[in-house]
């Protein structure tokens, strides 16, 4: 009996779950979504859990990263909530539009009030100098939103595109093995 026959149903599984994963992110729930020409807004958690920030516009165009930063504030408790930068930025393209995650942050359930403060991050800043050598025009803040929406981890996205790879060996591998050990 031909064993790498067994190859192909096993990547073609692991194909499907590593797809609907990359799906999930590209489709991630918004919660909630602010221009940045406003500045502020309030907007409310039904649920305790991990979020993300995200920064989403027009391509093409230049961004706002690094001419601002993001606080966010329990309604409630006036307490600042710590926002973690996100070391791997995730991106996600359209054709007209991208978006690209910016932190990430715990919280419980409640309301909660994000503005854009001065206190921008480092590396932003850095590539915000490097940006503006070359482009002198400032930013059209009303092209670009804030976004909350559910977290979606790194680590997943990296398995789930190491997944995509291996399932397609597995698949091609357990087809080719069937083929030349059958002569």
């Amino acid at each position: 009996m031909n064993y790498f026959l067994l190859l192909i149903p096993f990547g073609l599984i692991l194909l499907i779950i590593s797809i609907k994963n990359i799906i999930r992110l590209a489709n991630a729930q918004i919660l909630y979504e602010m221009s940045c020409a406003e500045g502020e807004g309030v907007f409310r958690l039904d649920d305790k859990g991990k979020f993300s920030i995200w920064l989403s516009g027009k391509q093409l165009v230049k961004s706002p990263i690094g001419e601002f930063g993001i606080e966010i504030i329990n309604q409630k408790t006036r307490k600042n909530i710590p926002l973690t930068a996100s070391v791997f930025r995730t991106r996600v393209s359209a054709f007209k539009t991208a978006r690209v995650e910016l932190y990430y942050f715990e919280a419980e359930a409640g309301r909660y009030i994000i503005s854009m403060n001065d206190d921008v991050d480092i590396r932003d800043k850095v590539s915000s100098l490097l940006v503006n050598a070359i482009i002198k025009t400032p930013a059209n803040y009303s092209l670009f939103s804030i976004q909350v929406r559910e977290y979606f981890s790194t680590i997943s996205l990296f398995l789930s595109i190491w997944g995509i790879i291996l399932s397609s060996f597995m698949v091609v591998g357990g087809i080719v093995l069937t083929l030349t050990l059958k002569q």
